[in-house]
Order: C-alpha cells, then structure tokens, then sequence
C-alpha cells in the first residue's frame, strides 16, 4: 500500500511537494485553512480606495512578481505546467531620478544585466553622467559586490556578520556605500544591510552574476492565472485537496512521532508523514508545546516583516514609464514598481495605466491608514513621473500584508532554518516553505518551490521511489569565473586606493 503524506498548505511549497510526491504513487492529501489555494503568493479580492464599497477592478497581488533567470526550479516547474511561454523577458532594470513637476517624461537610467552590470552601475549612475552616486562610490560598490562574489567560499562559514559589518571592515568602506547597500537591500529584502546576513548577500550575488540574463521575467497575467491554477488542476490529478480545512496543530504519538494533523473541531487526520508548507511563524507555534521538537527549535529565533503593495490604475497612460521593473532613486521609502497594463495581456489596448507597487520598508509607513499610504505613494510617484499628478487616479488598492509577513535573513539564521531533506521527529516530518534551507537561500518564489521539490524528493528517495519532479539547483561559479571576480576586486580596490591617494594629495 502507497504511503499517506498530509502536506499543510496550499501555497507553492505546499502544491509542489503533493504534485512531485503524487506523480511518485503517495496517497496525499493537502490540507489547506481558507477557501483558496496559493498562500502569501496567491490573488485576493480587495477594495478600492477611491471607490468606497467597490472592489479593485483588477487582481491584487502581495506585490508584482518576477522570476529572474536563477529561478531554475520555478522555470522547470512552468515549463512542467505548459506555462513557460507567459513568461516577458527584461533585460535590465531601470532607475527613475526626481524632474521638475513641469517636465513632460521621467528622467531614467538603463541599467542592463550582464557580466558588465557593476562597471556599468559605475558609468550609469556616476553623479558626473547625470546619476545620483558619486563615482567613488559607484566603485566601492563595485568593489563590494566583487568581494562577495570571490569570497563567497569563505562568507558562507561567517553565520554572524551582516553586510554592514563586512563592508566597514573592508578598506574602502564608507557611509555613503553604507547608504547605498542599505537602499538595495531593503528594496530586494526588506532588511536593512547592518541586519542582513552576510552569507545571503554573497549567495545572492552570485547567482545573479551566474545567471546574468535575462535581468528579470514577468508573468503576462496574474499568477493564479499563469501559475496556481495550472498547478492546482495537476496536483488534483494525483493527489486529494482539502479547503476549508483548518489545522490547529500536529498530531503527536507517544513515541514522539508526528502521526497526523488536528484540526480546529479536535479531529485528526492520520498519515504515515507530515509535510508542513505553512510560514515559520505558524509552525514555531504548533511546535512551542511539544518536547519531542526541540530539534526545530531555532523556528522561534527566526524573524519575519511585511512587505507593503499598492496597486494604481490611472485613467490614461503615463508618459515615459519603462516597460520593465522601475526603481525610484533616493525615495523614501524605498520603492520599486512595474506598469502592469505594459505586461498582462488582459490589458493590451487599454488606454488606462496600472502600476504595481511594492514598499520594502514597512518601518517606514508604520501607522499609515490606507488612504494615506495611497496618499504617499503617489507623492512620491509623481516626484519622477509628472504624470501622476496630471492624470486621473481611476482605483487604487492596498495590501499592508501585516498579517502575511516574509522570512527575512537575518545574521545568524542560517542555522536555525530546517532542512527540507530532513526528516523530524523520528523522521515523521519534512519541512518547506521559502524559509528552509535551500541553495536560493531568501524568501521567494524560488525558495518556495525548490524546498517543496527537495522535500519531495527526500520522501520519494527514502521508499525507494522515483520523484515526479526533481529540483534544479543553480549551478556554482566555475574556475574561471572566480578568477574574474578576483581580478576584477584587484583592480577595482587598485582604483579605489589610487583615487583616495590623488584626493588626499590635492589637498
């Protein structure tokens, strides 16, 4: 008889696990507590703001969502669904500087991705072509970015040092660096760079450059459309969806073994594994009471914030607004944005613009009612696109998601996260979700679906059955690239010092 697997969750952990482990022969069952699949990454019904009582005319999303090439197992995952094919490549991002209320379009910077992307954030936002960086320090952060890549051996050993430390200590290490680490990661992370892990960073820099285009990939529909719907309909083809079905906690046998879950009227679903797909916070406190889980006990020290999304549709199109992923120079907050209307295909032809907004820094707006928070983002909008001041605002919706917050990587929480190959509890228990330990190491899309793979393949493995889906880990830097990432730090840190020296003798 085919082993029972309960997975908890129906986002993309969760779905990706029961589609791999079903296509596998396991009777699973997923169950999942609302009346919709899909968890933080899902599409939910909203308000509109500027209609009281109506809803957002369109789906409103935790924020826009992109797949940059090093979502290999994301990728596979579309490709498995016939989904790949929605997929709008860019191959770059673009950084919007304030104008002058008068002017007709945004003032912009093209940054493209390549091996070339850092000498070019060099040249294309050195304050001397127009840029808001000094060439200083568009060098030193270069230079970081280079240390990280040719160290990254090295860093993935120092759990406890964030990106801020590693900068101070380097030679070149200033505070306008400092400033500009902080404005990249909050947008990419949520975490200011003194708390973000250094191991992370250097990950993430290096997959970047390994997979350097395309820079980012868009969806051209919301994701139920493109991604949840497609998997759902295949997970319901090898495997049994529960929605609606609440679960208060795992069920434990007196053997310490997790044998089911309960749910909120005191039932018990019993299976021979448990896979949880929830969020850190939720099965910390499921695992708070139970003895026989001190081994997931790192689960409380693991932190978590909100990433805020606004979504605005303008009756009329905006001049000047790039076709890809924007980011408003020295905004605070910190914002990143994308013209939907440019992207879905549902739009096409319509004359009315629709930008999708993410606020990384939720500090920043803490205490902000919604139609204040609309009320800034347009402000701080229209200070580089003067057409948001000119054109109609038709709806607008918020999603604060304070009750949906992201895992963020703080310094040192590396070795609190648990393995998605490993079995807890006596090995009655696997864990996913894009806080797990995986090669992606941040909490996306990516993490989400690598962790579900990898789980499933763990429980395939050990009854000696084949997976239906495998993960496709990043590949690592080669020989030969490491020794361009080590030049390129010599020389750049070469630069740095001549440059300080000729500062210090015109002085």
């Amino acid at each position: 008889m085919a082993p029972s697997v309960a997975i908890v969750g129906g986002g993309l952990a969760g779905l990706t696990c029961a589609l791999s482990l079903g296509r596998a022969g396991f009777e699973v069952t997923v169950h999942e507590s609302t009346e919709a699949l899909g968890g933080k990454a899902g599409v939910r019904r909203t308000g509109d703001q500027v209609r009281p009582g109506s809803d957002f005319p369109y789906p409103c999303e935790h924020g826009p969502h992109f797949v940059a090439a090093w979502y290999v197992s994301t990728l596979r995952l579309l490709r498995e669904l016939g989904m790949a094919d929605r997929l709008v490549d860019y191959s770059g991002i673009s950084y919007l500087l304030p104008t002058s209320p008068r002017a007709a379009s945004p003032r912009k910077i093209e940054v493209g991705a390549s091996l070339r992307l850092l000498p070019k954030l060099v040249t294309g936002l050195a304050r001397s072509d127009g840029g808001p960086l000094s060439r200083r320090t568009s060098l030193r952060v270069a230079a970081l970015a280079f240390d990280l890549l040719a160290d990254r051996a090295r860093i993935e050993a120092t759990e406890d040092m964030s990106l801020a430390d590693y900068a101070k200590g380097r030679r070149y290490g200033s505070e306008d660096l400092l400033a500009a680490a902080d404005d990249q990661v909050l947008r990419a992370s949520a975490i200011p760079a003194r708390r973000v892990s250094l191991r992370t960073m250097a990950g993430l820099m290096t997959l970047w450059f390994q997979y350097p285009a395309p820079f980012l990939r868009v969806l051209d529909s919301d994701l139920h459309t493109a991604l949840i719907d497609p998997l759902a309909r295949a997970v319901e083809a090898v495997a049994r969806i529960r929605l609606r079905s609440p679960v208060r906690g795992l069920a434990f046998a007196g053997d310490g073994r997790v044998d089911g879950v309960e749910h909120d009227d005191g039932s018990v679903s019993r299976a021979d594994l448990v896979v949880s797909a929830v969020p850190c916070e939720v099965l910390s406190s499921w695992l708070s009471r139970e003895p026989a889980a001190g081994e997931l006990r790192g689960l409380t020290d693991l932190e978590t914030a909100p990433m805020c999304a606004v979504q605005l549709v303008f009756d009329g199109k905006l001049r000047g607004v790039p076709p890809g992923v924007f980011y408003l120079w020295e905004s605070e907050p910190a914002i990143n944005a994308i013209d939907l209307s440019q992207v879905w295909s549902s739009l096409a032809g319509e004359r009315r613009t629709f930008l999708s907004v993410v606020i990384s820094d939720h500090s920043a707006i803490a205490g902000l009612g919604d139609a204040e928070l609309v009320e800034l983002t347009l402000e701080r909008l229209s200070r580089c696109i003067p057409d948001v001041s000119r054109v109609r605002l038709h709806s607008a919706a918020t999603k604060t998601n304070t009750g949906e917050p992201l895992f963020i990587n703080t310094t040192g929480s590396w070795r609190d996260r648990p393995s998605p190959s490993r079995g807890y509890a006596k090995g009655s228990l696997y864990v996913t979700g894009d806080f797990a330990q995986t090669p992606v190491d941040l909490a996306c899309m990516e993490g989400a679906v690598a962790s579900g793979m990898i789980a499933a393949e763990a429980i395939a493995s050990r009854y000696a059955r084949f997976p239906g889906l495998t993960a496709a880990l990043p590949r690592s830097p080669s020989r030969g690239r490491l020794l361009a990432y080590r030049a390129m730090r010599a020389g750049l840190t070469a630069i740095i010092a001549a440059a300080g020296r000729l500062s210090s003798a015109g002085r």
